[in-house]
């Protein structure tokens, strides 16, 4: 052996260790065994079946790992001491043919070849050995199986037997042993190739023994006595390879030990046999082949599935979905599959034998070498952390790392990496997107307001080049309420013209713009800018809208790198550019404390954290809709629940830190008192004060964690092995034959697609779970395949019930030894990312339209049109209560049976409209619910009408009184809404009340501003009216004439300059007047 040519990771007796546990015959462990167990647990009945000598040996050194019984008798070893020894001690063969068998084997090429070894009686025996590569204990090791020329030798010797003593031999052997006669007899100087051909096609059976006639199913001799044995059974090997096999008889003096004869007798049954020739030869003529044949069908058979096993669950590993590597005990990688080398961007070889802290950024050396220590411990581990690519970007993980134990001994770590990086930066934009809604609702400051959203929007985007331009367009020039560039400057209270800038640009079209390096100055040799300021590299602008008019502009840029901003920013920025708007009109307003305390009121009531306040005396006061939620209890039952009583220690002292001024958090079991549901939460507690710093109670936060707890303890369930990959993947998977059939399905697909494994079992693929309507993209797809094409795409599929079913699908063929047998399918179910997509689109659109719209009608036909995406909207109205004339009014209603009429007022007392307003709550109903409510008195069955079979409606709320109610039904669909249509339609409820609130402000300043206009043009004295900064904003006709100056002259003039509008001759006299007015 060439010792160079060891790999360095390898440790001989670490390697020798772990094959010793894992050949031993009986181990035990507790619980139900795993995949891996099971494949383990077939591999050692493998290497100890039957009576064939077999030596595990490791490839590169030679090294014997382990034997089985046969093998240490047939070398005379000990069983206890043979590993560790040199393969080539046992063979008197070159060293270097063995290395050359050693390395065909390693390359899978499965190898034979004859070898001398010295037997335990001190004979030397040629022996054939068969190898073939394995992957053990994440280790290539080669299996060698032996087959001695014992039969050969037995039947040579017996030629010196009597007649009677040959006979006997003949008749007792089980051993087929069967006389081929060559008339006339072939002369043995004949070139050998020409030999083989006549032996042939001129040999004819002469005799047989019984064994001989039990493998072809003969009853008597008389049957196959002048046959050839091409009569007997049909031979799976070519006629080409045989007649090499004869070629080499001749070559080695007329014998020839051990070739495999795969045969398929006359009754089909495919039987394997081990065959060794010895010829008879009398004065240079070859007379007579005696062929003795033993049956090893068994064996071959047991190979082949030992081998088909194996390549099964390098399959599974290999295309596993996610990221899955073994690491041995010295944290060395061993094995990586493609979905790590996609991920981290490591070819197979730059990782493998490698350590696998390859993959660790700095800083976070001592945290990885602290799970691998417990996992190496027998410690199961799950984490979210960092990890770093090969070109050094980082890489947001989840990581669960599991010790491999055999027969109790560990034998290595099996880790899977999850890129959950978009789930992490979703959870960065909902943290700052959440900061910036707080700071809209609770800033009073609109340069605060902007510092938080600055310092928000710091943790996603490159803000270090910020700013805030706001457009006033009585003069077209632009503020700067906050500026952060690292090149330029602007004073404080400064405006610029920026006209034909890209800010203007952005503020002109209405539309955000991003630009990479040369894009800004394409823009201006085409005449639509021109660039000022310093040169940028990248740039991002957001218009800043109102649903009047575009107020400014957002803009983040960079001057040193290309590409700092992409699509995400664009829309995080736009996402964040309404609130700000939004803000900045509501910081403009005198309403600036009503409108905070209505985005509290939102952010409360929506939180995705369940809220609640409690008084001084730790007497829940109010809560959240998520916090009844969370508790599976009701509002009732929670409003008025004295806290410090609770079973829980941990709320109770809580509720006593708070009140005492402190914060208090915790996370841990939780026993609910009023539904007796036990979860586990994340709680924090902190006081609330008065205007004088006095603490008048408390609020809380709590998160249930229950199901990512539940989560987390499913992720620790055992995924040792590859083969409990397929049975407990999260994914449906279905393995199917070259003809599409399908021969095996996981739990998963049975529970996706509701076809048990009986069921599916034979059915083609596309027939089973395809849809009519996608036959030839089914079709096209498994072609795809079937060609080598590793597919990866998004579809729809049809279960069992006829359920449509959104789904990613990945396929990947199955070869085994250059024969596709099959092709694996691996599907997602995606329905609720689908449906996710669709509500958060159909959200943003009603938001837009929120803001945009300036008639209630066309706002509330739009909402309707989006709504009807999500849910059934044929029966939808908003209905407005008129408090004075306590009558309802209809701005829209769309019903297939009622109609009412735009502006006319209606009666709806004791109905489901007037119902749910009264009660100021959401509602579903269906007509049990209707029918109770009317049997209590809470409705009346005149008003109520048709019953619908469901009706979902939820109060308009303003100002904290509830104005209306807006409301969708189904008359024959008993199922068209559940909860989650209630939560959509209590947020659409908010934008429509909104809308609303907008639309009566708009209309009340409107008819307020002309009373205004008409009573101080009606005064009999001149008045001119300004603004804060002194410009003219009323100009009275007394005044005009007082002035000598016509209004539209000077509206938006500042005073102390009006006296220049007229001429020399009246500028005394009309200053005299104008200060005896403003005096006045």
């Amino acid at each position: 052996m060439d010792v160079e040519k060891i790999p360095s990771h390898v440790d001989l007796e670490t390697l020798q260790r772990r094959i010793r546990s894992i050949l031993a015959e009986e181990h035990s462990r507790g619980g139900r065994p795993s995949a891996g167990d099971e494949g383990y647990r077939l591999f050692r009945e493998l290497f100890e079946e039957g009576d064939t000598a077999r030596l595990l040996i490791e490839p590169h050194s030679g090294i014997i790992l382990a034997a089985n019984a046969p093998a240490c008798e047939t070398f005379g070893l000990d069983r206890n001491t043979v590993s560790g020894k040199p393969f080539s001690e046992l063979s008197s063969s070159p060293p270097s043919e063995i290395g050359k068998h050693l390395s065909a084997a390693l390359e899978d090429r499965n190898p034979s070849g004859e070898f001398s070894f010295q037997a335990k009686d001190g004979t030397t025996q040629s022996i054939e050995v068969h190898s073939r590569r394995l992957e053990l204990a994440g280790f290539p090791v080669v299996l060698s199986q032996f087959r001695d020329h014992s039969g050969a030798n037995l039947l040579g010797d017996s030629f010196h037997l009597s007649g009677e003593e040959f006979s006997q031999f003949i008749d007792t052997t089980t051993d087929g042993i069967v006389c081929l006669e060559l008339n006339p007899p072939l002369d043995l100087s004949l070139p050998h190739d020409e030999l083989a051909r006549r032996v042939f096609r001129e040999h004819r059976i002469i005799g047989c023994n019984k064994a001989f006639m039990e493998y072809y199913r003969v009853s008597s001799r008389g049957e196959i006595l002048g046959k050839r044995l091409d009569d007997l059974a049909a031979h799976e090997r070519p006629e080409s390879e045989r007649l090499e096999n004869l070629e080499r008889f001749f070559s080695r003096g007329c014998r020839l030990d051990r070739i495999r004869s795969p045969e398929v007798l006359v009754e089909g049954e495919r039987r394997v046999f081990s065959k060794s020739l010895v010829g008879l030869a009398r004065d240079g003529c070859l007379h007579q082949v005696w062929c003795i044949q033993r049956d090893i069908t068994e064996q071959v058979e047991s190979e082949e599935r030992l081998y088909l096993q194996n390549a099964h669950l390098e399959l599974l590993f290999e295309d596993d979905p996610e990221a899955l590597v073994l690491v041995n005990m010295e944290n060395i990688v061993t094995k990586a599959n493609r979905e790590f080398v996609r991920l981290f961007g490591f070819s197979p070889g730059e990782i493998i034998g490698k350590p696998n802290e390859l993959i660790v950024p700095e800083g976070y050396e001592e945290e990885s070498a602290d799970i691998f220590r417990r996992v190496s411990s027998g410690e199961k581990v799950t984490l979210e952390t960092v990890r770093r690519t090969h070109d050094g970007e980082l890489v947001d993980v989840a990581i669960l790392g599991s010790p491999i134990k055999v027969n109790g001994v560990l034998s290595g770590t099996f880790w899977v990496y999850q890129n959950i990086s978009e789930r992490k930066r979703s959870e960065r934009v909902r943290e700052a997107l959440y900061r910036i809604s707080e700071a809209i609702s609770t800033t009073g400051d609109l340069v605060e307001l902007m510092e938080v959203i600055h310092g928000a929007l710091g943790s996603l985007v490159d803000t270090r080049n910020f700013f805030v331009a706001l457009y006033h367009p009585e003069d077209g020039n632009y503020s700067f309420p906050f500026f952060v560039d690292e090149r330029d400057s602007v004073e404080a209270g400064q405006r610029e013209s920026l006209e034909g800038s890209l800010t203007d640009y952005v503020r002109r079209t209405g539309s955000s713009l991003l630009l990479a390096d040369g894009d800004a100055s394409e823009l201006e040799r085409a005449g639509e800018v021109k660039l000022v300021g310093p040169p940028t590299r990248s740039w991002l602008g957001v218009p800043l809208k109102t649903a009047e008019e575009i107020i400014g502009v957002v803009v983040v840029q960079s001057y040193e790198r290309q590409g700092t901003f992409g699509e995400d920013d664009r829309e995080l920025l736009e996402s964040v550019s309404g609130s700000l708007a939004t803000a900045i009109e509501r910081k403009r307003a005198s309403d600036a404390l009503q409108a905070s305390e209505h985005l509290y009121k939102t952010l409360f009531n929506q939180s995705p954290t369940g809220v609640f306040r409690f008084d001084c005396n730790s007497v829940l006061t109010d809560c959240n809709e998520q916090l009844i939620r969370i508790m599976r209890s009701t509002r009732e039952k929670l409003i008025g629940l004295k806290l410090d009583l609770l079973k829980q220690k941990n709320v109770g002292i809580g509720i006593k830190k708070a009140l005492a001024g402190n914060e208090f958090s915790f996370e841990g079991p939780y026993q609910t008192t009023t539904s007796d549901t036990q979860l586990y939460i994340s709680a924090s507690l902190r006081p609330l004060y008065d205007p004088d710093g006095n603490v008048i109670g408390g609020m809380g936060a709590l998160v249930d964690l229950t199901d990512r707890i539940k989560a987390e303890e499913a992720a620790k369930l055992q995924r040792t092995y590859l083969e409990r990959l397929f049975e407990s993947a999260p994914e449906a998977i279905a393995l199917v034959d070259p003809e599409d059939r399908v021969v095996r399905i996981n739990q998963e697909f049975t529970r996706l697609f509701g076809y048990e494994e009986k069921e599916a079992a034979g059915r083609r693929i596309n027939d089973l779970i395809v849809p009519p309507h996608l036959r030839e993209e089914g079709l096209a797809l498994t072609a795809e395949a079937a060609h080598g094409e590793r597919l990866n795409v998004e579809t729809v599929r049809q279960a069992k019930d006829g359920r449509l079913i959104d789904v990613s699908i990945l396929a990947t063929l199955v070869v085994l030894e250059g024969n596709r047998i099959g092709l694996y399918g691996i599907y997602r179910d995606i329905s609720e990312r689908k449906r996710t997509e669709k509500l958060q689109n159909a959200l943003f659109h009603i938001s837009d339209a929120t803001n945009a719209s300036q008639n209630l009608e066309e706002l509330l036909a739009g909402i309707r049109a989006t709504l009807g995406e999500l849910l059934d909207t044929s029966n939808f109205y908003v209905a407005l209560y008129n408090e004075s004339e306590q009558s309802y009014s209809f701005p829209i209603c769309v019903d297939e049976t009622v109609h009412f009429e735009p502006g006319k007022g209606y009666d709806l007392q004791g109905g489901m409209t007037d119902y749910v307003r009264r009660n100021g709550r959401a509602r579903l109903l269906d007509r049990k619910s209707v029918k109770r409510l009317i049997k209590k008195g809470e409705l009346s069955g005149d008003a109520v009408g048709i019953i619908p079979a469901q009706w979902l409606g939820a109060p308009l709320t303003s100002a904290g009184a509830e104005i209306g109610v807006v409301a969708v039904q189904s008359y024959d669909d008993g199922s068209a809404y559940s909860e989650e249509d209630l939560e959509l339609l209590e947020f659409v409820s908010d934008h429509i009340a909104l809308a609303i609130e907008r639309t009566r402000a708009a209309a009340a300043l409107a008819e307020e501003k002309e009373r205004l206009a008409v009573t101080l043009h009606s005064i009999g004295e001149g008045v001119i009216a300004t603004d804060t900064e002194g410009r003219i904003i009323l100009f009275s006709h007394v005044a005009e004439k007082l002035i000598g100056a016509e209004e539209s002259e000077v509206i938006g003039q500042p005073l102390e300059e009006v006296y220049h509008v007229r001429g020399r001759e009246t500028k005394r006299e009309a200053g005299l007047l104008t200060t005896q007015v403003l005096k006045t």
